[in-house]
């Protein structure tokens, strides 16, 4: 619908990790993809209360190289437990 690239995602118990090329800013996505998942939720009854089951605000990480996006598609997909080796917060 909306055109934009998953490249990578991890769903946890408690949080989500995903990587997604899109043309808009980072928090017009993550706005998105928690409208979208919690209607979900809703539909299939597994979050009736009237707040949202998500934490405020979200990491949003702009990727300019393909090294970077390497590194963060790895990250999602191999494991949370290092990282993103040596990249640093420019990312």
């Amino acid at each position: 619908m909306r055109k934009w690239l998953l490249h990578a995602a991890d769903v946890r118990s408690n949080h989500v990790h995903v990587v997604v090329r899109a043309t808009c800013l980072p928090g017009r996505v993550i706005g998105a993809l928690k409208a979208n998942a919690t209607r979900a939720l809703r539909e299939t009854d597994q979050w009736n209360r009237v707040d949202s089951p998500w934490a405020d605000g979200g990491s949003k990480r702009y990727l300019w190289t393909e090294r970077q996006l390497q590194a963060a598609i790895d990250y999602v997909e191999l494991g949370q437990d290092n990282s993103f080796e040596g990249l640093g917060d420019s990312y």
